[in-house]
């Protein structure tokens, strides 16, 4: 499956026409590669900002300096229209070539006419197998390809001067060592030159003043340090070029590494490889340290800085440490055939060692680490590699008595030479070699929790705005929230309880005022008959029950505040937030004077949250900085906050809407006495204008009297009512009929539909 779409991926980079893998850069839209669920998908990752980079796809490589690819750039003309797309990307297709190098001279300074005019059949022989047969083109693909270059590479040509060559506008420079994708007549490497005939390749030998004499012998392929050039025949087997090697190397980007110690010898064959990490995510630093020891305790260290992602752990960077460990030892020393590799993580070593069982496996947590792990061991069938975990901070465990073997030793050399080069500049982070595929959203890679951010990147805009005009809150007071800590709070709770929670938060809890926009007779509060009721109105509803809960629920939550050991002082803030929203009496000294500015920030930017946003669970940030700050240093500042929100919602909102849908209830709560004189009011109205509103033959059902509809309950009173609802519809239809001109011919269904719904 795997193989299939890569396979697929393949055959859409090459249709594409673009150097820039299709899947990684997603910005350019492919409108000339037909339809497909890989375009749709790379659609639906442009809209998001995601893209991918995947191991083991092909892709086509820029040949020379300021080379292009002809439809990336074609791609980006202003005002180009998907049918000229088209028709450009079908003559390429036909010509076989991507670059623009592939189509111009070996100079890199023009491109011949003959190539693209009218009537040219020229086309390039391909190296790559499977190209696309394409269409044979006509003189319209020409005309639009001619137009596209004018616009892209030749932009001093003019579409109305004499027919010529096509000159570019920035002339090309030197080669990449890069695998070439046509076949050219003549290759120049930095020793020699290769011709190219009908039999084949051949190395030629160098004679003497430029001259080369063609060898018999055939050779499969060019060098990968060589490149196109012209040459001249001076003779039967010999050829003439005054033209030099132009290549270049392409930079390689390395670890900022630092050799600290340097005690093994070269050929070693056996070592011990011990790595640590040193991380502080809070800071985004890190720092990784690993070492290599012999049979004679002879040491080599290396250490280096390493990025650390706001999200991602210290296991992590572990494995990190250990991948470049094992690698650089590799590099370093050549002649290893034992390799026993030492670290204090005990999950990643496990991981480490056991085989990749499925494809689920690839998009688990830094799964991208233990792959390349493991492509890294795959590929040194030859060496003995094993693994083994070491004891970590063995210098603060060490029992009386108790002494650290050699491999603990050096473990703590490393943890501490990590923690000195944390502060280095470290190398921009790259996926590693083996780690098969790596996601990257908004501009960063994501390795932990991938199905979480695929699942933000496709909902959380349209959450944010759904909460912008909720709450009616702006941009930085959305991000001021701490939804870490809501999010932990409510991940503990059941279907249900989650579905309520989320109704809270969000204004949309079955309150009276939903239920008057919905169709309900009134909005009125059943606790207490306010005319608007909202679950905020609960925070301060006069019923007495209401009262009563509201006052234990406050002590409560400050006393489970105490034993889950929360600051004393942020408990007092609680207490003032909860006197404010609850509408109690006051503290005696005011909130603001005295305090510390720490405490200020929490009440001036919960105020500007809303304070009964407090009770509900919108949380300003500000808790869990002043519970990580010097004064407290919490470790799970996190938790403490969720634990703040849970007290609230179990001792007071939870509770509050239990009482409140419990009177509700009750047949004597100020809703349903107000729905039942409403409801009689209504009656009253039909039997005092029922000349005016019923058909003669319906007033009938107004004859009640007004001790009788006092004594009927809800459910009679809504079934008459409906009943004359529906027969003062009936009469105005045949007012209107009547006014018209028209005779009414369904008297008797109607009077027979209304008997019946009154029976």
């Amino acid at each position: 499956m795997s193989d299939d779409i890569i396979t697929a991926i393949d055959a859409l980079q090459l249709r594409s026409g673009f150097v820039s893998p299709v899947l990684e850069e997603v910005s350019t839209p492919i409108v000339h590669a037909g339809k497909g669920w890989l375009l749709n998908l790379r659609a639906m990752m442009r809209e998001y900002d995601v893209s991918a980079q995947i191991e083991h796809l092909w892709k086509p490589s820029l040949q020379r300096e300021n080379d292009v690819a002809l439809l990336e750039a074609f791609s980006k003309i202003d005002g180009i229209k998907p049918r000229e797309m088209i028709l450009a990307s079908e003559f390429r297709i036909w010509l076989r070539v991507t670059m623009l190098s592939e189509l111009a001279d070996e100079q890199g300074t023009k491109i011949e006419r003959y190539k693209i005019m009218n009537g040219s059949e020229w086309r390039a022989t391909t190296t790559l197998k499977g190209w696309p047969t394409g269409i044979v083109p006509t003189d319209e693909h020409r005309r639009v390809f001619r137009h596209c270059l004018r616009a892209t590479v030749c932009t001093g040509m003019n579409k109305y001067g004499a027919v010529r060559d096509y000159e570019l506008s920035t002339p090309m420079g030197r080669w990449y060592p890069v695998p070439r994708a046509i076949e050219y007549s003549a290759y120049r490497s930095e020793d020699t030159v290769f011709m190219r005939d009908e039999e084949g390749l051949h190395e030629c030998t160098p004679i003497g003043n430029g001259h080369y004499e063609i060898k018999q012998e055939t050779v499969p392929e060019p060098p990968l340090r060589s490149h196109p050039i012209p040459v001249n025949m001076s003779g039967p087997g010999v050829l003439w070029t005054h033209r030099p090697a132009r290549l270049v190397e392409t930079p390689q980007v390395d670890l900022p590494t630092t050799v600290t110690l340097d005690e093994i010898e070269d050929d070693v064959q056996e070592i011990d490889l011990i790595s640590d990490a040193a991380v502080h995510v809070e800071e985004g630093k890190g720092g990784v340290c690993w070492r290599a020891i012999d049979a004679n305790d002879k040491v080599y260290s290396e250490r280096f800085p390493i990025e650390v992602p706001r999200d991602s752990y210290s296991y992590r960077q572990e494995m990190i440490g250990l991948f470049y460990a094992l690698k650089r030892a590799l590099t370093r020393f050549p002649a290893l055939a034992v390799i026993r590799c030492h670290c204090d993580n005990q999950a990643g070593i496990y991981k480490a060692q056991r085989p990749t069982y499925g494809p689920g496996e690839v998009t688990g947590s830094d799964m991208d680490v233990i792959l390349a792990i493991r492509e890294l061991v795959k590929s040194q069938e030859d060496k003995d590699i094993t693994f083994y975990h070491v004891r970590g901070h063995t210098d603060e465990k060490l029992q009386p008595g108790e002494e650290a073997n050699r491999i603990e030793v050096q473990n703590v050399e490393c943890d501490r030479e990590a923690e000195e080069c944390k502060d280095e500049r470290p190398m921009p982070f790259q996926p590693l070699p083996g780690s098969k595929c790596v996601l990257r959203v908004a501009n960063k890679w994501v390795t932990t929790r991938v199905d979480t951010a695929i699942q933000d990147i496709t909902s959380t805009a349209r959450i944010r705005l759904y909460l912008l005009e909720r709450l009616k809150i702006t941009e930085w007071e959305l991000d001021d929230i701490d939804t870490e800590a809501l999010g932990v709070a409510r991940s503990v709770h059941n279907w249900n309880r989650t579905a309520r929670t989320s109704k809270m938060l969000v204004r949309w809890l079955p309150v009276g005022r939903h239920w008057f926009h919905h169709g309900a007779h009134n909005s009125l509060c059943p606790c207490c008959g306010d005319p608007n009721e909202t679950f905020e109105h609960l925070f301060v509803c006069p019923h007495k029950d209401l009262d009563a809960l509201r006052a234990t629920a406050r002590v409560r939550i400050l006393r489970a505040l105490r034993q889950e050991q929360f600051p004393t002082r942020l408990i007092q803030v609680v207490d003032m937030m909860l006197r404010k929203i609850l509408d109690q009496e006051r503290p005696q000294e005011l909130p603001l004077k005295g305090w510390p500015k720490a405490f200020k920030r929490i009440w001036a930017r919960q105020r500007r949250l809303g304070f009964e946003n407090f009770a509900k669970g919108w949380i300003t940030k500000e808790w869990r900085r002043v519970l990580q700050s010097r004064r407290y240093q919490s470790k799970d500042a996190v938790s403490q906050v969720a634990q703040l929100i849970t007290a609230i919602w179990e001792i007071l909102c939870e509770p509050l809407w239990e009482l409140r849908n419990n009177i509700l209830a009750r047949t004597d709560n100020p809703t349903v006495l107000r729905e039942q004189k409403t409801l009689q009011e209504r009656l009253h109205w039909f039997k005092r204008f029922a000349g005016q509103v019923l058909a003669q033959r319906h007033r009938k059902l107004t004859e009640f009297a007004r001790e009788e509809v006092s004594s009927w309950n809800r459910k009679q009173c809504r079934k008459r009512l409906k009943t004359l609802e529906i027969a003062r519809e009936i009469y105005e239809i045949e007012c209107k009929q009547r006014m018209r001109g028209q005779r009414v011919m369904t008297e008797w269904l109607e009077a027979r539909l209304i008997h019946d719904t009154a029976d």
